[in-house]
């Protein structure tokens, strides 16, 4: 929002308390601003810090349709997963790439797995997720 424009509905005023504080979203209650946070909410705040695009397996349970879990798949490159899922040097990988038996047998052979695949019980999909750095 600009902040040179204001109006009767949103005079300066009202828009002046937002230079201080933290904003959390709640699904329930929407953008909830806390002028003067308690001292744990403080996390959210550092939780806003620099992060990193990592690689991330998550799977759906498909009775239910909701994720039933997931695993950081760390030291994984981007050029392991255009040659697993078999996409040119400028695909920029973006979005959720699901995963069948085939692929998931390429993916185990350049990175390593915890997760035992189910394929009979859960569907399963790779993608880049933002991680907070330390």
């Amino acid at each position: 929002m600009d902040t040179d424009e204001y109006s009767e509905e949103y005079p300066r005023e009202v828009l002046g308390y937002l230079e201080r504080g933290i904003m959390v979203t709640s699904e329930k209650a929407g953008l909830i601003h806390y002028v003067e946070p308690e001292e744990e909410m403080r996390l959210l705040e550092r939780g806003a810090g620099e992060h990193q695009a990592v690689w991330h397996l998550e799977w759906y349970d498909r009775q239910t349709e909701r994720l039933a879990g997931d695993e950081e798949l760390q030291g994984l490159a981007d050029a392991n997963v255009r040659r697993v899922l078999d996409r040119p040097a400028s695909d920029d990988l973006d979005g959720m790439f699901e995963l069948n038996a085939g692929l998931s047998e390429r993916l185990i052979g350049v990175v390593e797995i915890k997760t035992s695949f189910d394929f009979d019980r859960y569907d399963y999909f790779l993608g880049k997720v933002s991680k907070a750095l330390p």
